[in-house]
């Protein structure tokens, strides 16, 4: 969150007023050197200083935080993952793996959630997707582990716990990572309502077809047919995506015409795109067991777990 702006400033608000005046310092600190562009500034400003050194640290960090950023991309993620694990790298592995399943669960979340109750349905369908991964998560490490290890949203909720329970613990960190807390729900719910509209948007451009007359009233294009003027007169014949509009289709006069029922083309396209979707879920849960069995094995035929 420290690299995106608005975010990053109302974060360090939250972290001032709370009386966390260094965290505040360091959230910036963080945006200027993981955005892309102001990194590039601050390290220009760096070495006209003669900082050489600091401006190289600036530059990595802006890398480390790119390649985080493709994390959560679905595919991308997992075989970037794969790779950290080959290589030995078992907390950055498990990183992305988790990372790119958990935006799995949002956008497969906020289909399914359209598809039942529309636009509020996606918003919801978005954080339970992502809350469902976060427990699927939660207890593959877990129970492979021996002891808590939370993922997600849950993680960020244990560590504002363990604060407010912990007697030596500096409350003032508490309101920021509420916030950050916060902030996780409503970008799962933003992300679950787009993945309904992308699914909505795909279904209206498979459904579309212009609506044509073989016989135009008045002269112009889609006009309805006047039913009232006679049996001899010529009556035309309305088709939609080159199909026949049965004469219940047609509105009043004068005003747009629409299909009175859902074009097949339209559901057989949704449920393809649903189904793409729903299906990167197994296997992102497939990866997920996987990789901790690859990578805690030895422990675990060890203590006679298996």
């Amino acid at each position: 969150m420290d690299a995106l702006p608005v975010l990053s400033q109302v974060k360090s608000l939250v972290q001032f007023i709370s009386g966390d005046s260094e965290g505040a310092k360091e959230t910036q600190e963080n945006f200027s050197r993981q955005l892309p562009v102001v990194p590039q500034l601050r390290s220009l400003v760096e070495c006209i200083k003669g900082d050489n050194d600091a401006a190289r640290s600036t530059q990595e960090s802006c890398g480390e935080f790119l390649l985080g950023a493709l994390d959560g991309m679905p595919v991308i993620g997992h075989v970037k993952g794969g790779i950290h694990y080959a290589l030995g790298q078992q907390d950055r592995g498990d990183q992305s793996m988790k990372a790119a399943s958990r935006t799995v669960g949002v956008l497969g979340g906020g289909v399914g959630g359209f598809l039942v109750g529309g636009p509020l349905g996606a918003a919801v369908g978005g954080v339970s997707g992502g809350a469902a991964v976060d427990c699927l998560a939660t207890g593959i490490h877990s129970a492979t582990r021996r002891e808590f290890t939370p993922s997600g949203q849950i993680a960020a909720w244990a560590r504002v716990h363990q604060l407010a329970v912990s007697k030596d613990a500096p409350k003032a960190k508490i309101p920021a990572l509420v916030f950050e807390a916060a902030v996780g729900i409503t970008m799962d719910a933003l992300s679950g309502y787009f993945a309904g509209e992308s699914v909505r948007a795909f279904q209206a451009k498979a459904a579309s077809g212009k609506v044509t007359s073989t016989a135009p009233v008045d002269g112009e294009m889609g006009s309805p047919p006047d039913f009232a003027a006679g049996a001899n007169s010529v009556k035309p014949e309305p088709t939609y995506a080159g199909e026949p509009i049965p004469n219940e289709a047609w509105v009043e006069p004068g005003t747009e015409l629409y299909r009175a029922f859902v074009s097949p083309a339209a559901a057989t396209a949704t449920a393809t795109a649903a189904n793409h979707v729903m299906g990167l879920i197994p296997l992102s849960a497939a990866a997920l067991i996987t990789a901790e069995w690859v990578a805690q094995k030895d422990s675990l035929i060890s203590t006679g777990a298996f």
